[in-house]
């Protein structure tokens, strides 16, 4: 039975972990990587989703790089049957029948008036009693759910380290019988320590204190506009600096990798150096050549 919006209540430490995990999210998407050390942090987080998954006795699902790099493209509402058609590219197996209980819980999750932490953890607790679904569909949809409701950054956290502590590798399913509201503490709680980890590793890399405040805003710019921009562009981003020392400091985020440069001279353009964007653009060609188009990706 799934809960009714009277059976959970959050108090006001919970709340308070909520908030700080959102306000780390954001420092997380604020703070300048080379592209060097974000591929060899998230190659490190996807790991840990491998790992926790091979100690229940499994190989490495060949479609969990795929899922993990277009988390965006799985915005609600969800579908039974295309979540099975989901399992079915993640692990590589046949198309499993529609589970008994994922319509209901489908239903609620397209519908939960809750805060998205309650949601997200209701949903991976009531996943793992479904008998057909693999965890790791289940798991890749906790993670999607989580960013497309808000924590861009998701992606950056070891969550899995975490939250596997308190499952039986060995049957995927929760240990011992706890509520919900201790599910819900407990995997907030293990997002929670994963964002503090990952921030703590990320200040390490920053180099953002390397950088002026016409880098730093030539940098988050860039990142925004997810396109090439021009030196007139980027002038718009500062006060007063003028063209020649634009394309000074442009060369200089190009030299360290943070901007890529294309064309030359007057047609010059700049483009912030996402060193995922190919990676990205492959899974999600592979992904819908084999899935077709989703309900659940028509938003994007």
């Amino acid at each position: 039975m799934l809960p009714d919006y009277e059976d959970l209540r959050l108090d006001h430490d919970l709340m308070e972990m909520m908030c700080e995990i959102r306000r780390m999210d954001n420092e997380i998407g604020e703070i300048i990587l080379t592209s060097g050390e974000m591929v060899t942090w998230v190659d490190e987080v996807i790991d840990t989703e491998i790992q926790a998954y091979e100690k229940g006795g499994y190989d490495e699902p060949p479609g969990l790089r795929d899922a993990y790099h277009v988390a965006g493209l799985f915005v609600l509402p969800w579908d039974p049957e295309e979540v099975c058609e989901l399992d079915s590219y993640i692990t590589g197996g046949d198309v499993p029948d529609v589970p008994d209980g994922m319509e209901d819980l489908l239903d609620w999750v397209n519908t939960s008036p809750y805060d998205q932490f309650v949601t997200a953890s209701v949903f991976l607790s009531e996943s793992e009693e479904l008998e057909g679904l693999d965890r790791m569909t289940a798991w890749s949809l906790f993670r999607a759910l989580l960013y497309n409701t808000g924590l861009e950054n998701i992606g950056s956290c070891k969550i899995y380290d975490k939250i596997i502590e308190g499952y039986d590798v060995t049957s995927g399913k929760v240990q011992g019988e706890r509520d919900r509201q201790s599910i819900i503490r407990d995997v907030t709680t293990a997002i929670h320590e994963s964002y503090k980890e990952a921030i703590d590793a990320y200040r390490d890399m920053d180099i953002s204190k390397d950088l002026d405040g016409n880098e730093l805003s030539f940098i988050r710019n860039s990142r925004s506009c997810r396109g090439s921009f021009t030196v007139q562009d980027a002038s718009s981003w500062t006060n007063g600096l003028e063209d020649q020392s634009i394309r000074s400091k442009l060369s200089r985020l190009t030299e360290l990798g943070l901007l890529t440069k294309e064309g030359r001279t007057k047609g010059m353009r700049f483009r912030y150096n996402d060193p995922f964007e190919d990676v990205r653009r492959d899974a999600e060609q592979r992904f819908i050549e084999e899935c077709g188009d989703f309900s659940f990706t028509k938003g994007k």
